[in-house]
């Protein structure tokens, strides 16, 4: 009765017992994965000599996806993120077998009413692998061994900010709600404009998924899963995603306490033009990472048939309301956003 059970999962799992493992007394469970075309599952067995490991299978259509991972492995690894092990990996298939590091998200564990005295310890794990990222910045050695690897090679630009963009007005305004609006072309321009300033302090490595669904939890460390689209991009990017977390929504004091953090350790702290425009960046970005992550879950929605992520639309609503307001700029989507929610959840 599994709804992910299909019969390419069942071939996906006869493939693995007979031809990778060679042993019957296996169990293979299909998890439920991420808002992705990649598939998960977890392998048992009842030999106290199995360690369990999870497998990832690239989509049909994404088979670089297993070299992705690969390559921000092994450049992870390097620094000293808290990743899990990679135990074999096979491009040419699709398929990569990994560490299985249980299902407690820090969101689960948030949710689940988890000890809140490890709380606020678990979010200064997560700024301290971020600060860890982007301090690698400081070591030449790194640099120039993986100037190559997918984590330096790729980066945001003002390009990839703006489809991310246009999939959020395209995807939740029209399609969506089916709103009518008559001043697309108004709202571009301030789509334009936020990309250009969100690249005007350069670009650090940043993971780029960097929330609570995630981080992982396991004999209590946090360990960073889904890190295979590192790239480089702004210096607030991954400390907005953390702190502007459409799944978990953090009290305003537990966010500057955080981000607090994150400037007293990050190595940019010893630059003037760092903190004279760290406010205002760190707005930006949370402002177009939100709107991407609303596009994200309406996407999931009309095109995977997904409805789970869309309960996490209205709280990405109320922090954008929060950052866009007094910011003339951000006017005329601000008022389309909250007539938005007035028309799909009242006030």
């Amino acid at each position: 009765n599994n709804p992910f059970l299909d019969k390419e999962n069942e071939d996906i799992v006869k493939f693995f017992k007979e031809e990778v493992f060679q042993k019957e007394n296996l169990d293979i469970h299909i998890l439920s994965g991420d808002a992705s075309t990649r598939r998960y599952f977890r392998v048992y067995s009842d030999d106290p000599n199995f360690q369990s490991v999870i497998i990832m299978v690239s989509g049909k259509e994404n088979l670089q996806d297993i070299h992705s991972h690969i390559e921000c492995y092994n450049f992870f690894k390097e620094i000293g993120f808290c990743i899990p092990e990679l135990y074999e990996a096979v491009p040419d298939k699709g398929y990569l077998i990994e560490e299985d590091v249980g299902d407690t998200s820090l969101e689960v564990y948030m949710n689940s009413g988890g000890n809140s005295a490890d709380f606020y310890k678990y979010y200064s794990r997560g700024i301290e692998q971020i600060v860890l990222l982007q301090n690698s910045f400081e070591y030449p050695e790194i640099v120039h061994s993986f100037s190559h690897s997918l984590p330096l090679r790729h980066r945001f630009t003002d390009k990839k900010f703006m489809e991310e963009l246009n999939m959020f007005y395209n995807y939740f305004f029209m399609r969506y709600l089916n709103m009518d609006i008559p001043e697309r072309e108004d709202i571009e321009n301030v789509f334009y404009r936020l990309c250009d300033e969100l690249l005007e302090q350069g670009l650090l490595p940043t993971h780029r998924d960097f929330h609570s669904r995630n981080l992982f939890l396991k004999s209590g460390e946090l360990y960073v899963l889904d890190f295979q689209d590192a790239r480089l991009g702004p210096p607030q990017y991954d400390l907005a995603s953390l702190v502007y977390d459409p799944y978990i929504r953090l009290s305003e004091s537990t966010r500057k306490r955080l981000i607090e953090e994150y400037k007293q350790k990050v190595y940019l702290r010893s630059f003037a033009s760092f903190h004279k425009n760290f406010e205002r960046m760190m707005e930006l970005c949370a402002i177009q990472r939100l709107l991407k992550a609303i596009g994200t879950y309406s996407y999931m929605y009309l095109e995977r048939h997904n409805s789970f992520y869309l309960q996490f639309i209205v709280n990405a609503i109320r922090d954008l309301e929060t950052l866009m307001k007094g910011k003339k700029e951000f006017e005329i989507i601000l008022s389309y956003l909250k007539e938005a929610a007035e028309k799909e959840w009242g006030r």
